[in-house]
């Protein structure tokens, strides 16, 4: 895979080669790096009054967050660029606006100097893949409401509004969107 933009800006990393993808493996994989690249990428989240749990969340929070589902990092020269953990079908709180058959994924990150490669669109259609491939016939995730970046973000690349949900561990009401995924042969077998 090489992740590429039209215009390089001064941070942008410059690699021939772009991130290479791999299931984390809690007991290989370094879970306080791990968290130090949830806690960048949510950064800007942070300074704009929005408290992401991934802002601030603990080592123990993340290695409980891997532990629930299959997560992948994206990785160059041994350093975490980027991350997306998927999981269901199933598993969401009582009264949760999604289907039992549809999966979610959580902690989708990307390091700010790899913001604008296109490596959070490649997680995203990573994440979606694999949740199809679990059986999932749809993936219901959220964000915060007020994030309009990232809800046009999201609408861009088919999702839609489904409903509503407030977590205990944010400060903002959320918005739940909901995208169909294709059938994958063998799905649900």
């Amino acid at each position: 895979m090489h992740l590429s933009s039209d215009e390089p800006g001064p941070t942008r990393p410059t690699q021939q080669q772009g991130p290479r993808f791999a299931p984390f493996v809690d007991e290989h994989d370094n879970v306080e790096q791990l968290t130090e690249l949830c806690h960048r990428a949510y950064a800007e989240h942070a300074a704009q009054g929005r408290r992401f749990f991934g802002s601030y969340q603990s080592v123990e929070h993340t290695r409980r967050r891997v532990l629930d589902g299959e997560c992948w990092v994206a990785v160059v020269d041994g350093e975490f660029v980027g991350t997306v953990t998927v999981s269901g079908p199933g598993g969401f709180p009582d009264g949760y606006p999604a289907a039992p058959q549809a999966g979610r994924f959580s902690q989708l990150a990307v390091d700010p100097t790899w913001r604008g490669t296109g490596l959070g669109h490649a997680l995203l259609v990573h994440a979606e893949r694999r949740l199809a491939e679990r059986g999932c016939d749809a993936v219901v995730i959220d964000t915060s409401s007020a994030a309009d970046e990232l809800l046009a973000w999201y609408w861009r690349r088919g999702y839609t509004v489904v409903g509503r949900w407030t977590w205990s561990v944010t400060n903002y009401d959320s918005t739940v969107l909901r995208k169909e995924l294709p059938a994958v042969d063998g799905r649900g077998d």
